[in-house]
């Protein structure tokens, strides 16, 4: 949460930094339907965290509470959408692709922001998998204390992952695929 937050104000700063430079060189896109929906689905896969809900509503320690845990932190994500998505739209328009990111010319920022971007998923891994894990334990028929069956299928499983993030080389037309099954 803290890393996310840095790298929501770094970005910010970044692109205010850039805002008098970039935002008379860009033009604003012509509308299209079919970008409307590329845009909501990439949108609504961000909010798909629901396959871990089980699991977290599980481990809390007062799961009734779960409701109330969701809207703070789908809240949250969008306060930190917010700025980003505004700022980098009056910024910089029909130039950004897939991140922001690379759109900021101030060089330590962007670096800056690809450090805790990168430190926000290391720390997040162990919960996002966490389900997957459980379940791929259950499958191989795993003990549930530590043992080797566990650490072979949860690092099979960090394997997988590098492999599909290594070979696939543009994940945009993924996320709107799945965005739009978020919809079904």
């Amino acid at each position: 949460m803290i890393t996310t937050s840095c790298a929501v104000v770094l970005i910010v700063v970044g692109s205010s930094l850039d805002y008098g430079l970039c935002s008379s060189y860009t033009g604003m896109p012509s509308y299209q339907p079919k970008n409307f929906f590329l845009a909501l689905g990439t949108l609504l896969f961000a909010y798909g965290g629901h396959s871990a809900f089980p699991t977290i509503q599980h481990d809390m320690r007062n799961p009734a509470e779960f409701t109330k845990s969701v809207v703070l932190a789908f809240s949250m994500m969008a306060v930190m959408y917010g700025p980003v998505c505004i700022m980098g739209y009056l910024t910089y328009h029909d130039t950004i692709r897939d991140s922001i990111i690379p759109s900021i010319q101030t060089v330590w920022i962007q670096q800056a922001i690809n450090i805790m971007i990168t430190v926000h998923c290391i720390l997040t891994l162990t919960i996002v998998f966490n389900p997957l894990n459980q379940e791929l334990e259950e499958l191989f028929g795993c003990p549930q204390h530590f043992g080797w069956q566990r650490v072979l299928i949860r690092t099979g499983t960090m394997i997988a992952v590098a492999f599909v993030a290594e070979t696939i080389p543009n994940f945009g037309p993924l996320l709107d695929l799945f965005g739009k099954l978020d919809l079904i």
